[in-house]
Parts: C-alpha cells; structure tokens; sequence
C-alpha cells in the first residue's frame, strides 16, 4: 500500500546514509508548521502589497510581475520537489512564498466580496483538519491501495474537467452549458461539497503517508515531503472553503 504513491515509491528508494536521523512525527509536525508560517506571512505581504498598488503608494506593474512569478514558482517548485524529493526542502519553502503571495491576493479580493469569509474559510480548514485527523488517528478511516486508486482517478478526472471546462471558455464554446451551471445554486453547491470531500479524502492519504515516512525509517529529509504534501492539501481546503461561502454569502445577500 505504501508503495502505491509514485512519490513515496521514489522516497523509499532512498536510505539513511551514515549518521542521518531517520523522519519522525515531531521532525514532520515541525516543518508542518514552518511552511504554514511562511504562507501566512508572504499572504500578508502580499494583502499589504496590493492595498498599497491599489492606492498608487506602490507599482501595480511590479505586484502584478511579482503575482506572475509567484504562479509560475509555485508549479515549477511542487514538480521538483515531487521528482526530486532530496531537494524538497528548499522548495517547499520557496512553493510556500509563492503560494502565500497567490493566497494573499486571492483572499483579499474574497474578503472585499464578503465581509468575513477568510475567517470562516479559516475555521473551516481548521475544523476540517482537525476531524479528519482524529478519523485517521482512531481507524475509522482506513487508506487502503484501493482507496488511494480512488482518489487519485477523481482528481484526475477533477482537473481535466476544468481543463477542458477553461479550452470550451476561451473558444466560446459550450456558453448555454456553463450558464445552467453558474446559474444553478444546488448545482454549485453540489460541485463544491464534492470538492472539499476530495480535498478530505487527500488530507487522509497525506496521513497515510506521513505514518509510513515514519514506519519505514526514511531519512530526516524526506520530512519536507510529507510536510509539504499536507500543505498542499490544506491549500486546496481552503480555497474550496473560500468557494462554498463565497456561495453561500452570495445566497445571503
């Protein structure tokens, strides 16, 4: 089961060379944390740096040079450090920069839409983690090969579906489609519970993996992979949670 992850398969690969500390929970739990420091503080850069290019104290050319470069990072950063999971750390690190800078913005405008959404985003993330990690700890859950397989096809299917949903957009195509789903409540709310139970079922795996990092004795450094596998997740919560109260909020309104 283990074995399962391509990633992971790459990381148990790799063994402990001469006085290296195998991963730990703590090591994991404390990196965990580093990235999540770091997101929170580039995405308040980022929510100063917009307010003051919004006001002309500062180029807006430059914020939106410095949102582009943040974007391209932040794939460019994930893809190295999934193929080359030695070097995670460093990129982890700057995937969380760049990822807080995008965050920044995205919420900020969230924020000026619905007065107190980020906070119940936050809350939610928060919640969220938390149960599912209790659902793990307690094998209520269990992540079976079969389970991963499951998940990994519905995010699949989940980013072509986009893909495809951004190509049809661009070339004017499918409009009467899209405008039945945008105007359909229970249709986007449907969409977006569906979201954030993929996004569970991914904090579950991360679980999953930061246990058998452990169990199976990897080196202290594959820590950053699993630290950075679980910010990722929460990222992606996050911004579905953005999404269903931004929905609700317009319900409201």
């Amino acid at each position: 089961m283990f074995r399962s992850n391509p990633m992971v398969r790459r990381m148990s690969s790799y063994s402990l060379d001469g006085d290296e500390k195998a991963a730990s929970f703590k090591g994991i739990a404390i990196k965990s944390i580093i990235l999540v420091v770091i997101v929170i503080a580039s995405a308040l850069l980022s929510y100063v740096w917009f307010y003051s290019a919004a006001t002309g104290e500062s180029s807006a050319t430059a914020y939106g040079i410095a949102y582009a470069v943040c974007a391209i990072a932040a794939i460019l950063s994930v893809m190295l450090a999934s193929f080359i999971p030695p070097v995670a750390g460093v990129f982890g690190i700057v995937y969380a920069v760049a990822e807080g800078f995008l965050l920044g913005l995205t919420s900020t405008l969230f924020e000026v839409a619905y007065s107190g959404i980020v906070l119940c985003a936050l809350l939610g993330t928060a919640v969220t983690f938390g149960v599912m990690a209790f659902l793990y700890l307690s094998k209520a859950v269990r992540v079976t090969s079969k389970f991963r397989r499951f998940v990994f096809v519905a995010l699949i299917s989940v980013v072509i579906t986009q893909l495809l949903m951004l190509l049809l957009s661009l070339f004017g195509v499918g409009g009467t489609m899209f405008a039945f789903y945008f105007n359909s409540f229970w249709l986007q709310l449907g969409a977006c519970a569906l979201m954030i139970l993929l996004a569970c079922f991914m904090l579950l795996i991360d679980f999953d993996n930061i246990a058998n990092t452990v169990n199976n004795g990897l080196p202290k450094r594959f820590e950053w992979v699993s630290a950075l596998g679980l910010l990722i997740s929460l990222i992606w919560l996050y911004l579905q949670f953005l999404r269903l109260f931004a929905l609700l909020f317009s319900r409201r309104n």
